[in-house]
């Protein structure tokens, strides 16, 4: 229930006012209005929780503090950049021209334009989940390659080799799926979808591709694995020893010593008895 002040002032004392009390307003609106101030006035806590709990579980799955440090830094620089386009196309109207529907916005005058207020707060948290899952997927091959005995460098080359595609399309079916959402009546709707599209856009084709390679290899410049520091790549492994086989000619000996077991055998009075026929 949104509440204000209520002031009163004497006409023949103009600069004489009087508070008499507050009065409270309820309705639809001034639900939506309160909603949006608690909302907007926890929105940092949001964030700040969201980001910590993203480097916790990245620093505890790949070991490294370097690695959490990184991907925050591209998550936020592709959120900004979203949100930035968001503000440019619904704030001050900069595809008004087009008229294409989905990117109109309200029939005020510009002073009055702006983005429903819903709008960032859930795109915020899908565009993390997109973000992450995309920025994981590739790590994971980078890590892969790491440990397998390739350097900083080299191992991100082959990651992107072995990902991009993959990524690419994935980014692509995300695409489409909320790109579905434009076609749609609802101005908060259109709003969201163009949101998500341009975000996953951004992450798939630019941050996997050019930021998180481009920043990669900048920390390689660093002495040491900097990229993951403080992990470190396991031991190089040891060629397994294997006994060599007896030489051919104990094998020949042995073959020979069998058969001349065999003929005395077969020489002895027990071995003719046993050849004659029976009587």
């Amino acid at each position: 229930m949104a509440a204000s002040e209520v002031w009163v002032s004497d006409p023949s004392f103009p600069g004489d006012t009087t508070v008499l009390g507050e009065m409270h307003l309820t309705g639809m609106a001034q639900e939506q209005m309160d909603g949006a101030a608690d909302t907007f006035a926890s929105l940092p806590r949001v964030i700040g929780a969201t980001l910590l709990i993203v480097m916790a579980v990245l620093g505890s799955a790949f070991r490294s503090a370097v690695v959490p440090l990184r991907a925050v830094l591209c998550l936020s620089w592709m959120l900004l950049v979203t949100f930035g386009l968001g503000v440019l196309v619904y704030q001050h109207g900069v595809l008004q021209s087009l008229g294409i529907r989905p990117f109109l916005t309200s029939p005020d005058p510009p002073a009055h334009h702006a983005m429903y207020w819903m709008t960032p707060c859930i795109a915020f948290s899908i565009l993390v989940g997109l973000g992450l899952d995309y920025d994981v997927f590739f790590m994971e091959s980078v890590v892969e390659h790491f440990d397998a005995g390739y350097s900083s460098r080299e191992a991100v080359v082959e990651a992107l080799r072995h990902t991009g595609t993959i990524i690419c399309v994935a980014g692509v079916i995300m695409f489409l799926a909320f790109g579905s959402l434009l076609i749609g009546a609802s101005p908060m709707i259109n709003q969201l979808a163009f949101h998500l599209c341009v975000g996953v856009l951004i992450d798939c084709f630019v941050t996997t591709k050019v930021i998180i390679p481009c920043a990669m290899a900048m920390l390689d410049l660093l002495p040491g694995n900097a990229n993951f520091w403080p992990r470190k790549p396991p031991p190089a492994l040891t060629e397994p020893t294997v006994e060599p086989l007896p030489p051919l000619r104990r094998l020949g000996s042995l073959r020979n010593s069998l058969s001349d077991n065999a003929r005395r055998s077969a020489m002895s009075p027990h071995g003719v008895r046993s050849m004659q026929s029976p009587a």
